[in-house]
């Protein structure tokens, strides 16, 4: 399943997001960094579903940055115009899934694009927007919960994530209830710079077993 979070501020976009790629049993088969970036111009993305649909998205949302590296209001437009129709086709027999975007407009201002559907039947939807989150059980009030996120989303983000780390899901149809966050915590800042992405938080989940989450020491 995975998680992220994304945060639009005035002059940057932050992301966090895990690392865990599981198994229908919420078997940890490998970590790896899951924010794609690119060299090109400051574009960052993340996305949550299923792994080879989301990556479809991320490798078509990566090559508008090699069409249109000496413009990137008109990458930003490409994107919103055909990353909705190309997710509605991936995602036709795979459920839910979160895509999010950051990019920057005119050079110095920061977008979030977040084009997402929560359940396998409801409706696709498509936005720029100042916050994104994909994860299970995501309210405003865990943001209340974690000390806001005023001062970006470092010790803010591991925060969050870890608290949703320690709830069950069951991501795609046939798979077991679970934990599904684990892995490690990457973080991402996207601003009229370009892109810089750190590994914030490790958690001691290990490759071919069960994520448990609730037997760590707290």
């Amino acid at each position: 399943m995975s998680a992220f979070f994304a945060v639009a501020y005035h002059n940057r976009v932050e992301i966090v997001s895990d690392g865990a790629t599981t198994d229908g049993e919420a078997r940890l088969v490998r970590a790896e960094t899951k924010i794609q970036w690119s060299p090109l111009m400051p574009m960052a993305a993340v996305a949550t579903g299923h792994s080879y649909a989301c990556g479809m998205l991320l490798i078509h949302s990566m090559k508008s940055t090699v069409t249109f590296q000496d413009n990137q209001d008109s990458a930003n437009d490409y994107l919103i115009e055909t990353l909705p129709e190309l997710a509605d086709t991936l995602f036709a027999s795979h459920g839910s899934f979160s895509l999010a975007i950051a990019t920057m407009q005119a050079g110095t201002r920061p977008r979030l694009l977040h084009i997402h559907r929560g359940s396998a039947h409801g409706p696709r939807q498509a936005t720029w927007t100042s916050i994104a989150a994909s994860g299970p059980g995501f309210s405003s009030e865990h943001i209340t919960a974690i000390g806001g996120i005023r001062n970006g989303l470092v010790s803010a983000g591991v925060a969050l994530l870890d608290m949703q780390r320690k709830w069950t899901a069951k991501p795609l149809d046939g798979a077991a209830e679970g934990f599904y966050i684990g892995g490690h915590v990457d973080h991402a800042v996207i601003n009229a710079e370009g892109v810089t992405i750190n590994r914030v938080h490790e958690w001691p989940d290990i490759v071919g077993q069960l994520i448990s989450p609730r037997e760590e020491n707290v």
